[in-house]
């Protein structure tokens, strides 16, 4: 059963997606969101209503896992969060039950210790778009992706996904900042399960994957805020569908982050 806390941190979500409505508050959401991709979009949207400066955030107990305190006094950030239970229903079969209740987690900035160990791959260096192609392409290569660089003189567009081949096609004569924008946005609709529905509701399959490249080049320094934002134009006029966008956004910006994590360390290793 929800409690009254938890009942008070929902509306204030639903208020916090109305902030959104406007390419102002789009483009906060989604700068939060490059900070705090395995977050929910709902807890990205709470976390930055409550602390819209916030760098690095976790709980009391992790935080103290890494040998730091949050200060006395300090109010925590709160979150909603799942209990999940195991019962058996009417027909005698365990089923999983989940419950959302409020959790608080506290900013960096509200604690003090030990200074964090540098767990990250280092992925960037001196030019931030260049590596950041160069890693996007080592990703779409893990995944078994074919990227074509190959001129195409009569096509308009600047890259596209070919599902039936698994072929994301670059144009060569894009900028280096553009093309590794434009990968990340391919990468996007690569990654994106409705994708299949494309041709039924274009205009939101290219608005998620344009807002998931530009949490992905945020997340590393690289600006496309320009071309980015003015998407949320087409999503604002219908709050439950902005709200299942920007669940999909996150959770494309999650899954690329998360493998470029992962493809950087191997390569590493």
């Amino acid at each position: 059963m929800t409690t009254e806390k938890t009942q008070r941190l929902l509306a204030s979500l639903e208020q916090a997606v109305l902030g959104v409505q406007d390419s102002d508050g789009f483009k906060a959401y989604l700068r939060m969101t490059a900070k705090f991709h395995s977050y929910s979009f709902g807890n990205v949207l709470l976390i930055a209503s409550q602390q819209p400066g916030a760098t690095r955030v976790a709980g009391y107990r992790t935080w103290h896992a890494f040998g730091r305190y949050v200060r006395r006094g300090e109010k925590g950030i709160a979150i909603v969060v799942p209990y999940r239970t195991m019962r058996n229903n009417d027909a005698g079969e365990t089923e999983e039950r989940v419950r959302f209740g409020t959790g608080y987690v506290f900013d960096i900035s509200q604690t003090e210790g030990q200074d964090l160990p540098n767990v990250r791959c280092p992925l960037l260096s001196g030019d931030s778009a260049r590596d950041l192609y160069e890693a996007l392409a080592c990703l779409a290569a893990s995944k078994g992706f074919v990227l074509d660089r190959a001129p195409r003189p009569d096509e308009p567009a600047a890259g596209f996904w070919q599902p039936a081949t698994r072929t994301i096609w670059i144009s060569p004569e894009l900028s280096t900042d553009q093309a590794a924008k434009t990968l990340a946005h391919e990468l996007a609709h690569a990654f994106d399960p409705e994708i299949g529905d494309y041709g039924a509701c274009r205009d939101e399959r290219e608005a998620v994957a344009e807002a998931a490249a530009f949490v992905v080049c945020e997340r590393f320094g690289l600006d496309t805020s320009e071309r980015s934002v003015p998407y949320i134009a087409g999503w604002s006029k219908d709050i439950e569908t902005l709200k299942r966008a920007l669940a999909k956004v996150q959770t494309i910006a999650h899954q690329i982050l998360e493998t470029l994590d992962a493809t950087q360390a191997q390569a590493a290793a």
